[in-house]
């Protein structure tokens, strides 16, 4: 749980590769319940919106992946993540996107 902080953080870097890896990382450790918490009080859901923007289809796949993660099972994340403005690019990724992105 160590590394959230820092993967979070990366998500708001400059580097495009590292962003994608930081949402890749944290889409494994979101897929464990135990961590799911963290992640979000660690301030992830803000910089993973704005991951569904970039030009990277890539990365807006491991961000969508992180966030489903995030909100599964969980009602309150899920809330928190359509308030912070989810429904348009997750819908806009399931029209436009890759089959994986789907």
């Amino acid at each position: 749980a160590g590394a959230v902080g820092p993967l979070v953080a990366l998500l708001g870097s400059e580097s495009e590769d590292g962003k994608v890896h930081a949402a890749r990382t944290l889409s494994g450790i979101a897929f464990h319940d135990d961590y799911v918490e963290s992640i979000v009080e660690a301030g992830a859901i803000a910089p993973l919106l704005e991951l569904l923007g970039s030009e990277s289809q890539e990365a807006k796949e491991d961000a969508a992946k992180t966030l489903a993660f995030l909100a599964a099972g969980d009602s309150e994340n899920a809330a928190a993540i359509v308030e912070a403005g989810a429904i348009v690019p997750l819908t806009a990724l399931l029209v436009n996107g890759t089959e994986a992105g789907k």
